[in-house]
């Protein structure tokens, strides 16, 4: 595993480009864009279904270069974006819409609550299991009484590794986390693009 996944992630967005630093290095820039807008799709559909109203307040946690809060920012939502990569978040604060800081997820905090926290491809690479707990409680607690938290992750039975960069927990490693601060699984929506196994998960009170 990587001994300093924070210096590698912010090394990476400062070699590689927007499409690639945050998608996925295996696609081309054409079909990283498709990927891109697939799934601001599927979110915006999922945010639809679940508030009845057209502003809302959201968290991009691990925002990377941002593109994602800016698309939401041009829909009307206030977004604040967060990620532990300088490169990435002066990139926002320069070129993007919303509101951003460098934070890690398990140490941000906000004196106001959101109603919806989105955490995209992002937390499997937190490697250390305490931080990836830490950094799970932490999102959740951020949420309104009936906001959602929305993951994306490929959760199985059992945990599994690729490479040195990715941790992929199980399912019972979510719920067994949530589930004892009120939280159960609503909805898991599979990315069905390009062969990604991630799916959205979507938490919310119970």
């Amino acid at each position: 595993m990587l001994k300093d996944p924070i210096n590698f992630w912010d090394s990476r967005h400062k070699s590689v480009d927007e499409w690639h630093s945050g998608g996925d290095k295996a696609l081309t820039v054409a079909r990283n864009k498709a990927f891109y807008a697939h799934r601001l799709g599927m979110l915006v559909g999922i945010l639809d279904s679940y508030f009845n109203r057209e502003v809302l307040r959201i968290l991009d946690a691990g925002c990377g270069k941002g593109w994602l809060s800016d698309q939401l920012v041009s829909q009307g939502h206030y977004v604040y974006g967060i990620d532990s990569s300088e490169t990435a978040i002066k990139l926002c604060n320069a070129h993007r819409q919303g509101d951003y800081s460098v934070s890690c997820l398990g140490d941000f905090s906000s004196p106001e609550l959101f109603d919806a926290v989105i955490c995209m491809d992002v937390l499997f690479h937190i490697l250390d299991d305490e931080e990836w707990l830490k950094s799970l409680l932490n999102l959740a607690s951020l949420l309104t009484a009936d906001g959602i938290l929305i993951v994306a992750d490929d959760p199985r039975e059992q945990r599994y590794e690729l490479g040195d960069y990715i941790v992929h927990r199980s399912m019972d490693d979510y719920l067994s986390a949530l589930e004892p601060h009120g939280f159960g699984l609503v909805e898991s929506l599979p990315y069905r693009f390009a062969g990604n196994p991630n799916r959205f998960l979507v938490f919310q009170r119970v």
